[in-house]
């Protein structure tokens, strides 16, 4: 019995480096997208809620929530012109009167790019925040980040 724990303890050596629950109840994918210098793009970000939860909307009906916001980083002669996230789902949250606004399964949030003209071609690595708070029917837990990277390839039209 010693050995499994043994085992165990040698390749988790660390209790932080467990896995948590908490931080698998959203996840988010993202594809490589080709832009065309000079032309507008749309970046489809896909994000999957677990099911049994759900995380607020980008527009909360209630102050003291969270809402579902995504920060992406500037990159030289690129502009981010518009997100556009879907439109949330009244949910009612146990025992109270008032619906919240939230998302929840799989839903896309889209990114509005546009390179300029003085871009230079090649890859690109455009970092981003996704900001969220998830619940389940009774409870809010804490907000989360989850840090990811958005892939671009930035070609000319031939």
């Amino acid at each position: 019995m010693i050995r499994p724990l043994l085992l165990l303890f040698l390749t988790y050596p660390f209790v932080g480096s467990l896995p948590s629950t908490e931080q698998t109840l959203v996840t988010v994918t993202v594809n490589e997208s080709i832009v065309f210098v000079g032309m507008d793009t749309v970046i489809s970000i896909g994000v999957e809620v677990k099911k049994g939860y759900h995380v607020q909307a980008n527009k909360v009906n209630d102050e003291s929530l969270i809402p579902t916001t995504l920060e992406v980083n500037n990159v030289e002669n690129m502009t981010i012109t518009k997100q556009e996230f879907p439109l949330g789902k009244q949910f009612k949250l146990e025992g109270t009167d008032s619906f919240l606004n939230v998302f929840d399964g799989k839903f896309l949030i889209k990114l509005f790019l546009s390179p300029g003209k003085e871009m230079k071609l090649g890859k690109y690595t455009l970092g981003a925040k996704l900001r969220y708070q998830a619940c389940d029917s009774r409870s809010c837990l804490f907000p989360r980040v989850i840090d990811f990277s958005i892939p671009i390839d930035v070609r000319t039209m031939k």
